[in-house]
């Protein structure tokens, strides 16, 4: 059987090689009490999206490494092209937006602390309105379907919400594993999921020891 061509796609190429499909310029609060702040500027500032969350206090040790992980994440995801982090004080803000600029894509942070909020906004709806130009000036290019990364959840855990959303959400998944090998970190899972989806989508059963992908991808 000739192999299966991949796909393109158009998407927005990052500065450090990675691809998203949207172009978010993100609001982020470092902690609950930045919130407001965050809020104003995404309401000034069309084009915006904050993300306020209720954490960022009263954490520390693994817990409060897993959240600087989280918010670094969020802003260093591709679907984001520039984040204006907004935090309490400058330290812990100054680490949030070192970790984003990892990336290579714009990044400032602001602190309420010595500013005021009002000042503060003033300042974050400056630059956002600065990234939201330059964003908007980006242009999509053509890329492998294969550079895309898709995360899929079916609904919360507990014994009934999350059983109307599975098919749904399994549908596009198969899809997705008919031209898509998953990454190393779910070759290495030993859920059920992958080897359901890899099933149900017509691909030969994956054992342990199986190599990935396989050497005669089938479709449907």
């Amino acid at each position: 059987m000739a192999k299966i061509k991949t796909p393109k796609v158009f998407a927005y190429r990052r500065e450090n090689g990675r691809v998203g499909i949207r172009n978010h310029v993100l609001i982020l609060p470092l902690d609950d009490l930045s919130n407001s702040a965050c809020e104003k500027v995404a309401y000034n500032v069309k084009g915006t999206k904050a993300i306020p969350h209720a954490y960022g206090r009263l954490q520390f040790g693994k817990d409060l490494e897993l959240f600087f992980r989280t918010m670094i994440g969020t802003g260093a995801n591709p679907n984001v092209a520039a984040v204006v982090v907004i935090g309490i004080e400058p330290e812990w803000t100054n680490r949030i937006v070192e970790g984003i600029a990892k990336t290579g894509k714009p990044v400032s942070g602001f602190s309420i602390e010595r500013f005021g909020e009002f000042k503060t906004v003033e300042m974050a709806c400056w630059k956002a309105k600065e990234y939201v130009q330059w964003a908007s000036e980006l242009r999509r290019e053509p890329v492998d379907l294969k550079e895309i990364w898709v995360s899929v959840k079916c609904g919360e855990s507990d014994t009934t919400s999350g059983l109307p959303p599975t098919r749904p959400s399994a549908t596009p998944s198969i899809n997705w594993w008919r031209w898509v090998p998953p990454p190393a970190s779910a070759r290495r899972a030993r859920s059920p999921g992958p080897s359901w989806c890899a099933r149900a989508a017509g691909l030969p059963r994956r054992s342990a020891r199986s190599s990935w992908p396989p050497s005669t991808p089938t479709r449907r």
